[in-house]
């Protein structure tokens, strides 16, 4: 494992150009800096976790990531062009899109209709229904709550509608915002499997986490965040070795 402090992230010789990259991320809230140094990368096909402390700044990288949160400095590209300054509605459109933390689904609709939310323009039929193949096969739950109104659900069925709208984008990038949040053990083993499952060839997953030991039991690469700047990183396997640097990174 390679400490970094701010310097920046390299790929690791085995992956390929990196799909997303941030690079010397400056981020904040008016003249609150939250993040001073944010550099990362995710590979085609890799699943890599942002691991950190609540406060750290994770939730507000992400969000810069995926046109959400405006850049004080740095730069972010995808697929080797610069997009810094991209809105969300861009980014989605362009195969990056965020699950954000709470879920954030429309209760008085049915599962069915949050789902087809995720769709963020006209597609033809047969790509809709596989698209919503995908989601009813990684989550069949969904196939029978469908009709259901989102907000009887229970708190992992609604995490898993979160899960199945961000999918229904077909993203190539999916970004994940602590999608563990308030969920039982049970289910975190359920959603992080799930998780892990998406990982393909063609779609690369970030997902930023207080639970460390779960997010990277599935990621490949991982970064640790420690108030406003990645602090270290390197092969999951790495980390989850060494609890006494996680300890000491994460209390």
């Amino acid at each position: 494992m390679t400490a970094v402090g701010g310097a920046r992230a390299v790929v690791p010789e085995q992956v390929e150009a990196p799909v997303l990259e941030a690079r010397s991320l400056r981020l904040g809230y008016g003249p609150r800096v939250v993040v001073e140094q944010l550099d990362l990368v995710i590979g085609r096909g890799e699943c890599v976790a942002l691991v950190g402390a609540n406060g750290a700044g994770k939730s507000t990288s992400l969000k810069a990531i995926s046109g959400l949160q405006p850049l004080i400095a740095g730069e972010v590209r995808y697929r080797g062009e610069s997009v810094s300054g991209w809105s969300s509605v861009q980014a989605v459109q362009r195969g990056v899109v965020l699950c954000p933390e709470g879920r954030h689904l429309f209760p008085a609709m049915s599962v069915r209709d949050n789902l087809r939310l995720g769709v963020p323009r006209r597609i033809p039929a047969a790509e809709f229904t596989r698209r919503l193949d995908e989601v009813q096969g990684l989550f069949p739950v969904l196939l029978k709550r469908r009709g259901q109104l989102a907000g009887t659900l229970s708190g992992g069925e609604q995490q898993m509608v979160a899960l199945g709208r961000a999918l229904m984008s077909d993203p190539t990038v999916l970004i994940l915002d602590e999608p563990s949040l308030g969920l039982s053990p049970l289910l975190i083993e359920q959603v992080f499997e799930a998780v892990r499952a998406l990982v393909s060839p063609a779609r690369s997953v970030l997902i930023a986490e207080q639970n460390v030991e779960a997010s990277l039991a599935i990621s490949d690469r991982a970064y640790v965040i420690e108030t406003g700047a990645i602090v270290s990183e390197g092969p999951s396997s790495d980390l989850f070795e060494r609890p006494e640097l996680l300890k000491a990174f994460l209390g």
